[in-house]
């Protein structure tokens, strides 16, 4: 007998969600106000520095292939074409993620979300300010492949699932997407 995506993410996730729903509030869940030695940063990928592609890298290195054992090519030539949005304490990335242009007009990816700062509401944060950038951009859908235990924290910020969970580097995804004003 064939689940559903939900019924998969509940099985999954099934502690956070349950917490979620109990309306135990996280500071995650409260309104962020940067640190003073966090500072945002959105560039197009031709106005990045060497040492700023240099520590978005290193961050993507870490929690991809050092944390998840995820082992690809990271180079796939649409940083090229992507905004790339993070959050720098020191210079070094925290959190991270980049938005491109899909083939559809009015259509945004985002991809390679990642935090190294975890629990702290910062990669709610970014995905705040992506959200506003792609409703600067009159972007009518934001769309990205999550990985099935990140869904509900997706699902929190209004993305919803569209189709079924497939496998994307040997981890269990789901298309989702937002649909903005």
């Amino acid at each position: 007998m064939a689940i559903t995506v939900r019924q998969y993410l509940y099985a999954v996730v099934g502690d956070q969600i349950q917490q979620f729903e109990s309306g135990k509030k996280s500071k995650a869940a409260l309104p962020l106000t940067l640190p003073k030695d966090v500072h945002f940063q959105s560039k197009p990928f031709s106005l990045l520095t060497t040492k700023e592609l240099y520590e978005i890298l290193k961050a993507r290195f870490t929690v991809f292939v050092a944390e998840q054992h995820i082992h690809y090519v990271d180079e796939d030539n649409i940083d090229y074409l992507a905004t790339h949005f993070s959050l720098r304490q020191k210079g070094l990335v925290i959190a991270y993620a980049r938005m491109f242009p899909y083939k559809e007009k009015g259509v945004y990816t985002i991809g390679r979300m990642l935090t190294l700062e975890r629990g702290q509401g910062f990669a709610k944060y970014l995905m705040e300010q992506i959200v506003s950038e792609a409703r600067a951009r009159q972007a009518n859908t934001l769309r990205l492949l999550a990985q099935v235990q990140a869904a509900p924290f997706y699902e929190h910020l209004s993305f919803h699932t569209v189709g079924d969970i497939f496998n994307e580097a040997e981890i269990p995804h789901v298309l989702m997407e937002m649909t903005l004003d």
